[in-house]
């Protein structure tokens, strides 16, 4: 299974009015294939096991969550 298949496609939420829009918050990981849009936010947002939100701050050496004044 793709790994991605747990990453939010927010295009798609909008497509489908559940949100107005794509949080300026959304890394380049969440663009989907094909997106003219432009991602350059701070976090991957995904779904863990358990059907939660959560957000990974997208730049490396971090592999934390939320980093306190990053934004967007």
């Amino acid at each position: 299974m793709d790994a991605r298949y747990y990453f939010i496609d927010f295009e798609a939420l909008v497509t489908g009015e559940i949100i107005n829009e794509v949080p300026e918050s959304a890394s380049a990981d969440n663009k989907p294939d094909g997106s003219s849009r432009t991602y350059d936010g701070s976090y991957i947002w995904y779904i863990d096991h358990q059907g939660n939100v959560q957000g990974l701050y997208a730049f490396l050496p971090s592999s934390a969550g939320f980093q306190s004044g990053v934004y967007p």
